[in-house]
């Protein structure tokens, strides 16, 4: 069987871990017997979704499976040759005004409609899809396992004994209302952390 998974989130120098777990996903599904898998990523954008369908438009070989992950990425993935089609959401392709629409256009075209959690696949049927399936993106129990708080703390630099609000995310995220988290971290009169 022959796979092919498109992804706009290709990392770079202000985002190397962007899209770490579509490539963990390749990997893992690389190690089955049986099946060839392709990844073919570029950056978010509209520049990036013009090179990725340009790139799969090239591309002679059919696929038994093409999965796009995010919801605009499946336009794009149109031009892939495939047997079948799956498309997984994240969340912002489809909640954001503008993505969001484009998104649900494109979603009759694919054969398996996937959420990330079981929350977007129950919002996405209240909207109108079809049968809306989850596909979580799982979490990598090597690198990311339980370590003791005050090693954590050290070595992210960060006082062992202090508080402090974590907003995991980027606050430049309108999305992420980092807003409401700095107001929260000021009525509790502790510092906001963020992950950019």
């Amino acid at each position: 069987m022959r796979a092919l998974i498109v992804s706009n989130m290709r990392p770079d120098a202000a985002h190397p871990g962007r899209g770490s777990f579509v490539r963990d996903q390749a990997a893992a599904l690389r190690r089955l017997p049986g099946l060839e898998v392709d990844l073919i990523e570029e950056a978010p954008g509209v520049l990036g979704y013009l090179r990725l369908a340009a790139r799969l438009a090239r591309r002679r070989r059919r696929y038994d499976v093409v999965h796009a992950h995010f919801g605009l990425t499946a336009w794009p993935a149109l031009a892939a040759r495939a047997r079948r089609r799956a498309v997984t959401l994240h969340g912002t392709d489809v909640r954001h005004p503008r993505s969001g629409r484009l998104t649900r256009a494109v979603l009759p075209r694919y054969d398996l409609v996937a959420a990330a959690s079981e929350a977007l696949a129950r919002e996405l049927a209240v909207g109108g899809a079809r049968d809306v399936r989850v596909l979580p993106c799982g979490v990598d129990l090597e690198r990311l396992r339980p370590v003791p708080r005050a090693e954590a703390r050290r070595r992210l630099g960060r006082d062992p004994g202090a508080p402090f609000l974590l907003l995991p995310a980027d606050p430049a995220r309108a999305v992420k209302r980092a807003a409401r988290a700095r107001a929260l971290a000021a009525a509790a009169g502790v510092p906001l952390v963020t992950l950019g």
